[in-house]
């Protein structure tokens, strides 16, 4: 949030995606950085973990011989 009309283009931006999460940030003081990191914890929280297609199932493989 350290750059002339940060402030206005976030709102722009949350006015444009109303349904999008946002977080604001300041690289010059860190401020809003603890608050990022809970917010990626959580939205991270809710992506589901990739499963194995067949996790049972193993190929050989050989290289050359």
């Amino acid at each position: 949030m350290d750059l002339p009309a940060a402030r206005e283009n976030l709102e722009a931006l949350q006015h444009r995606f109303p349904t999008i999460e946002t977080a604001a940030v300041s690289a010059q003081t860190h401020q809003g950085m603890e608050r990022l990191s809970k917010k990626l914890e959580k939205w991270l929280a809710k992506v589901p973990q990739p499963q194995a297609i067949n996790p049972g199932k193993t190929d050989t493989i050989s290289f050359g011989n």
